[in-house]
């Protein structure tokens, strides 16, 4: 049996062939459910507005519920059998995704190390970000990241538009490097904070989906960008930045990192550029991003 579930105009219900995994998921779900609203789901910390968002919060939740109550492994076990249907509108349907289970499982397996890793760094760093942040160790990564993704348009639903759809392409076992260039650049125009533990966030989903080659590039790429944001960081030199951003074309970009590095006077390996040609507008993105993180964001390993 299936259960419709509510959360703003986001409705969504899980599916399966098999009916004791459908009624072990519904059993453990129900919890995140607002008693006094029947379908509803609770309000959570991080406000959302839209339905990917919405879901993507909702899954993190989810996952942190299972560890808390101490039946993530069984709960992982079966998530390859459901299916999660999803649409969302008010007086009519204008939206509609169904994510298979092995998303489902990869997507919760992920969560799983970020809420790990953010009680360990807490461990490591006590005092550090929750108390600034009003969260839990287990919520410094993923909140920390998730919530510096909304930028500044004088409207909330523009505001949270793209984290929206970068919430898509997570849910999509994608990471979308150039959307989420785009809101970086947009909240660095604006004086908004780097989203917090960027490079955690991104490694552990690429691990967690399996997506070595993907990994290695971004590792190669975002360690390259970061360098020279370091090496241009508090100079005229980082206009830089916005010149490699308007960058049209493969040759832009080469031509663009050329005068760079003869303002800089310093060697840069293009091989990493260079070997990825096909992909230029990904690598621009992450180069983009490993620069501004060094030049207004965090450590590099985070």
């Amino acid at each position: 049996m299936a259960y419709l579930y509510a959360k703003g105009e986001l409705l969504f219900f899980f599916d399966s062939y098999n009916l004791d995994s459908l009624l072990l998921i519904n059993s453990a779900f129900k919890d995140l459910r607002d008693p006094t609203q029947m379908n509803k789901i609770k309000k959570f910390t991080i406000p959302s507005l839209h339905p990917y968002e919405t879901m993507l919060i909702t899954l993190y939740e989810f996952t942190k519920w299972l560890k808390q109550k101490g039946i993530l492994t069984e709960t992982i076990e079966i998530l390859r059998e459901i299916k999660l249907i999803l649409f969302s509108g008010s007086a009519q349907i204008y939206l509609s995704k169904v994510f298979d289970g092995t998303i489902l499982e990869k997507i919760v397996r992920f969560f799983n190390v970020l809420i790990s890793k953010g009680e360990a760094l807490y461990q490591s760093r006590p005092g550090e970000a929750p108390q600034k942040m009003r969260i839990s160790p287990s919520d410094m990564i993923f909140h920390g990241f998730f919530r510096n993704l909304e930028v500044s348009r004088g409207h909330l639903a523009e505001n949270l538009r793209p984290r929206d759809q970068i919430a898509y392409s997570l849910l999509s076992g994608k990471v979308p490097f150039e959307a989420l260039n785009e809101v970086i650049m947009e909240r660095h125009k604006n004086k908004q904070q780097f989203p917090f533990y960027y490079k955690t966030f991104i490694i552990s989903f690429l691990e967690a989906f399996g997506l070595d080659e993907e990994r290695s590039m971004f590792e190669q790429i975002n360690a390259l960008g970061y360098a020279l944001g370091r090496e241009i960081k508090g100079t005229n030199l980082e206009s830089f930045l916005w010149d490699i951003f308007r960058a049209r074309g493969y040759e832009d970009l080469l031509n663009s990192l050329a005068e760079l590095q003869l303002k800089l006077k310093i060697p840069l390996d293009w091989r990493f550029i260079c070997a990825y040609e096909k992909d230029w507008r990904k690598v621009k993105a992450i180069l983009l991003n490993g620069m501004a993180n060094a030049i207004y964001g965090g450590r590099e390993s985070e």
